[in-house]
Order: structure tokens, then sequence, then C-alpha cells
């Protein structure tokens, strides 16, 4: 196993733990998923201290892109759903953003709305 201090997870808001982290002499690494601005907010600790290691995921945007061949348009549609609403959303790889051809738009949209109305709320 790991060493007791060698990983650990924190969490909390950003005054009360990001920033005193950030800051810390005796840390040599940040690793950080969260907003660009929080993002920056690490850099700046990192410089103002020792330097360390930041790691950043911030606000990514990703793309789901359907060609004019695509063969399977209901599992496209179960694909771009669930990419875009799994965990509702929160997390760093859900599809924001989606790229169709021209050719197949319209019954890919079609079959996009058929799937979301069997969801349950």
């Amino acid at each position: 196993g790991i060493p007791a201090g060698v990983f650990n997870v924190v969490t909390g808001g950003g005054k009360e733990v990001g920033e005193p982290i950030g800051m810390h002499m005796d840390v040599d690494m940040v690793a950080f998923t969260g907003s660009t601005p929080t993002g920056r907010h690490f850099l700046h600790y990192a410089a103002d201290s020792n330097l360390k290691r930041v790691v950043l995921e911030c606000g990514g945007k990703n793309p789901a892109v359907v060609l004019d061949d695509a063969e399977d348009l209901d599992l496209v549609a179960e694909q771009v759903v669930n990419g875009a609403f799994w965990n509702m959303g929160e997390n760093c790889s859900a599809t924001s953003r989606l790229i169709v051809h021209a050719k197949v738009k319209d019954e890919l949209l079609q079959r996009i709305g058929a799937y979301m109305r069997e969801w349950k709320t």
C-alpha cells in the first residue's frame, strides 16, 4: 500500500481548504479538477509559495461529432444523451457540444428526443 500521508484527498471550500493547501510550503504537488478561475488561483498559490507542481483539469468543452456515415443512430442518441447528462452533467468530460453532419441531423435529433422522453425524472 501507500504510506500514510503520501496521498490525501481533502474536500471543502476555497478559503478554508484550497488556499491553505495551495500556499503550504510542505505540499509539493496539487491536482485540481474544477473551474478555470479556481485553477488560476492554484497557479498563483504555487508561484507565491514553493513553486509546487500543479495539475489542472478545468472547464472542458467536449464535443460529440456525428458524421454522415454513422450507422447506428439509436446508439449514437443514447451515447450523446448519457454523455451530456450522466451525473447530472457535473463531470469534466460531460458532452457539452453536438456537431452533426446535416445528412443525419434531423433523424438523430428525433432519436435523441425519443430517448430523452423515456427518462424518468
